[in-house]
């Protein structure tokens, strides 16, 4: 009774192991289907064999949104590139080769910005949807003159996020120094 009863033991462990050793690989291959499409592309292997890390990052801004070509959440590390060398070129304002805050603060001066917020779309004064450098300056000229006499106004733009440099939703009279020397 004990050779049988050791037998069964031993053809448990090996069954449950086979069993639990499927398991893994299956799982495995659902979370290299990062874009639920039922297959792994290659694109999804390379992750996979890079540890299941994507070296990217979630979109969560402007820039992410702008650099996430194929649109999947994600920038990737050939997104990212494509993004610097875009920003090398339309933000970086003095062609110094690095991108600094001022640069960021200041890309609207290169670029024309898209009108999303109501504020923006008050300024679009040609009403094509987007912003140019004046229009973006007199947005400016006219939130820095708020802030003087209330001290302080609420972001309602994506040009006032690069100037709230503390991220708290709202410019003050300290952030607004920024404004004023970018708007000189």
């Amino acid at each position: 009774m004990s050779k049988n009863f050791l037998f069964m033991v031993l053809l448990s462990v090996f069954f449950c192991s086979s069993v639990s050793a499927e398991a893994p690989k299956e799982l495995e291959l659902k979370q290299a289907d990062r874009n639920k499409s039922g297959i792994v592309d290659k694109k999804e292997m390379d992750i996979e064999k890079q540890g299941g890390k994507n070296q990217g990052s979630k979109v969560k801004s402007w820039w992410g949104a702008s650099a996430d070509t194929d649109k999947d959440g994600d920038v990737d590390e050939a997104e990212l590139s494509a993004w610097k060398n875009k920003e090398k070129k339309y933000i970086d304002s003095d062609n110094d080769g690095i991108v600094t805050a001022k640069d960021r603060r200041t890309y609207w001066k290169k670029i024309k910005t898209k009108a999303n917020t109501p504020l923006e779309v008050k300024y679009d004064k040609n009403h094509n949807g987007w912003l140019g450098p004046q229009e973006v300056k007199d947005l400016l000229k006219d939130r820095y003159e708020l802030i003087k006499t209330q001290r302080q106004v609420k972001v309602e733009s994506s040009v006032e996020e690069a100037y709230d440099i503390n991220k708290d939703g709202v410019l003050d009279a300290e952030e607004a120094k920024a404004i004023k020397e970018d708007l000189e």
